[in-house]
């Protein structure tokens, strides 16, 4: 699905299992010169995209997500070379032309879906003015595609974010139970001089801790890896872009909870800083359904080696 300056497109998808989306953002200049060197990301602002996904299964709707595809994207690729799509002081881009660029990135759901039978995941995006810069809102456009896999639906993601409220200095924010993914987001900071979050308390059934600004920084350290320079100048100081941090990430899973946050409330201003969390709901229609066809595979796979190796 490709999505123009000022368009809104939808569509189903169906007959197919699928982890996530990728997004490939295709930058055509009008003009072009020799000497415009600036024109990936830095001629974007994903904030400006709106864009749902929505599951319907037996007459029923699940919602897995619905934001601007900033939020979605950027809590997507922390620590990727991905998160450099978000950053108008960083130009992330591979070059395809002279005034021509893409950038790309892809938003995982946690788990595949599988689409069947009269099942099918309706998707819808728009563009609204200022996503593009106006030298290439004539050409340019955004293709949206899922991303095919092979694997067992176990349950049905989704993802969900909080605004944290300007001038707030403490919050509690529950969250509940089955979550994959928790992210810090953080917009407007590009160095770690005025911490936004000075103290945050993680409480579930599995793990209780409290972690003071300088624990998240040291996570973020440990958890950094360099990535090669190609066609984007900066994406080795990736590190230092924010004050956003990845609080748990999909290879655990934790129930009841809560995080309890203290804010520098001076730090906080409006619409730039969130929680972003990927969750999901199970029952037992869904996991009976994964242990017939994992056994059908298991069965197929059995009766295909011959007798004489058994």
């Amino acid at each position: 699905m490709n999505i123009r300056h000022l368009e809104t497109k939808n569509s189903k998808i169906t007959s197919q299992t699928i982890n996530g989306f990728s997004f490939k953002t295709f930058l055509y200049a009008n003009t072009f010169t020799g000497g415009d060197t600036t024109f990936g990301s830095s001629k974007l602002d994903f904030s400006k995209v709106s864009i749902k996904a929505i599951l319907n299964r037996d007459g029923q709707d699940h919602i897995l997500f619905q934001d601007n595809l900033k939020i979605l994207g950027l809590a997507s690729n922390l620590l990727t070379r991905g998160q450099l799509a978000f950053y108008s002081d960083h130009d992330h881009l591979t070059k395809l032309a002279d005034g021509r660029a893409l950038v790309t990135f892809n938003i995982p759901l946690g788990g595949p879906i599988k689409i069947a039978g009269d099942d099918f995941i309706y998707i819808e995006v728009t563009n609204q003015d200022g996503f593009f810069n106006a030298s290439y809102i004539n050409s340019s456009f955004l293709e949206v595609k899922p991303l095919k896999c092979v694997g067992y639906e176990t349950f049905i993601p989704s993802i969900k974010s909080v605004n944290i409220q300007a001038g707030t200095t403490s919050d509690v924010y529950s969250l509940g139970d089955n979550i994959l993914r928790t992210v810090l987001l953080n917009y407007d900071n590009t160095d770690f001089q005025n911490p936004v979050v000075s103290n945050l308390n993680f409480a579930s059934d599995r793990l209780n801790d409290g972690y003071t600004f300088h624990d998240l920084v040291h996570f973020k350290d440990q958890s950094y890896q360099p990535m090669p320079v190609n066609l984007s100048a900066d994406a080795a100081t990736i590190f230092e872009s924010d004050q956003s941090f990845i609080l748990t990430n999909f290879h655990q899973k934790f129930n009841q909870l809560i995080l309890s946050a203290q804010f520098d409330g001076s730090q906080v201003l409006a619409s730039q800083n969130y929680i972003v969390y990927w969750s999901y709901r199970t029952d037992w229609t869904i996991l009976q359904k994964a242990t017939a066809l994992q056994q059908k595979h298991v069965d197929a796979e059995s009766n295909s080696i011959p007798a004489s190796t058994k």
